[in-house]
């Protein structure tokens, strides 16, 4: 994943942009940092994605993010709800176990791990899902609109 700089709002270059120039603006910083994204539906552009779905001898890790990007172009403000969902299991000492982890914020957050099978291979995955807050936050402020984060999905739909 790319790593993109820090920006404030009065970095905004040029006149405010329109609605269709600020989703574009979006979905070229997502491609950027290899984010697949559809446009449309219950809100303008919707994430839902599996980043690591990585499975050894007896346990599975598997985080995937959820995101609504909803543009308000009367307000200037692009409202964002996002989910991030962890969830592992496997066996330990002859154990099962298994986690899960859900954040209704996700801020800057790097996942790196390594896994090895029972069969000597081993598996690293890396991803940095803060940058995508961060691809969103950079084309609504460099387009003269704000960004706002919700709790409720149900603010950045339709």
């Amino acid at each position: 994943m790319r790593w993109l700089s820090r920006s404030r709002q009065s970095d905004s270059a040029g006149p405010p942009a329109g609605k269709q120039e600020l989703l574009e603006a979006i979905a070229g910083g997502l491609e950027q940092v290899g984010v697949p994204h559809r446009r449309g539906g219950k809100t303008d552009i919707g994430i839902e994605e599996t980043f690591v779905d990585a499975g050894w001898g007896s346990g599975r890790k598997r985080i995937t993010y959820q995101a609504a990007i909803l543009a308000d172009e009367d307000a200037r403000t692009v409202w964002m709800w996002e989910k991030t969902t962890e969830a592992t299991k496997g066996l330990s000492f002859g154990a099962g176990a298994e986690s899960h982890f859900q954040s209704g914020r996700t801020l800057f957050r790097k996942v790196k791990g390594v896994h090895r099978g029972l069969d000597g291979s081993t598996r690293e995955y890396s991803v940095d899902l803060g940058a995508i807050v961060k691809a969103v936050r950079d084309a609504a402020v460099q387009g003269g609109w704000r960004l706002k984060t919700v709790l409720n999905r149900s603010r950045a739909e339709y």
